[in-house]
C-alpha cells in the first residue's frame, strides 16, 4: 500500500527543533524508570536525531547476567525519548536495533512534522452523515431515497 504525503501546507511544527527541546527531551527520558534505578543508558545527539546506547558497565552482572532488566529499562527510556516530541506537536519516528555492527546503539529517534486534524475530521465526519435525500421519520425509521 502507498501512503501519499501530505503536503506541506496541512502540517504544523515546520521549523527543526531548537537545541534546548532536544535537551530537554533527553533530561526527560533520563528520567525514566530502571532497573534498581541504575540507569543503564547514554544518549547522544545528532542534528535532529537522539541516539540510546546502553551502558553495559552499569548492567548489574549478578542480578542481571543476560541484561535483560538492562535492556527493558532502556526500552523506558526510550518510550520516554519518543512521547517528549509529541508535546511539541512532532511524531517520533524510531528505528530499534539500527545497526548490528554497534550492539550498544538500542535505537535512534528522529521526528517528523504533525499532519493537522481539522480538516481530516471533518472530511471523516461529513463522510459518516447520511446523505441528505435519504428520508428518515421522526422514530429514526427509514422511509426510502428520494429520487428528486
Amino acid at each position: 500500500m502507498d501512503i501519499l504525503p501530505l503536503p506541506a501546507e496541512a502540517l504544523v511544527g515546520s521549523e527543526p527543533l531548537s537545541v534546548a527541546a532536544i535537551a530537554a527531551y533527553v533530561v526527560a527520558a533520563v528520567w525514566a524508570p530502571s532497573v534498581h534505578n541504575t540507569q543503564p543508558w547514554w544518549f547522544s545527539v545528532a542534528g535532529q536525531e537522539i541516539s540510546l546506547y546502553a551502558d553495559f558497565g552499569r548492567q548489574l552482572m549478578v542480578a542481571d547476567p543476560r541484561g535483560r532488566e538492562m535492556m527493558i529499562s532502556c526500552g523506558a527510556a526510550l518510550f520516554t525519548a519518543r512521547l517528549a516530541p509529541r508535546s511539541l506537536g512532532y511524531i517520533p519516528e524510531t528505528s530499534v536495533l539500527p545497526d548490528p555492527v554497534r550492539p550498544l546503539l538500542v535505537a535512534r529517534v528522529s521526528w517528523q512534522r504533525v499532519p493537522r486534524l481539522g480538516p481530516a475530521i471533518q472530511t471523516a465526519v461529513s463522510v459518516r452523515r447520511p446523505p441528505a435525500s435519504v428520508l428518515f421519520a421522526s422514530g429514526g425509521e427509514h422511509l426510502g431515497i428520494s429520487h428528486e
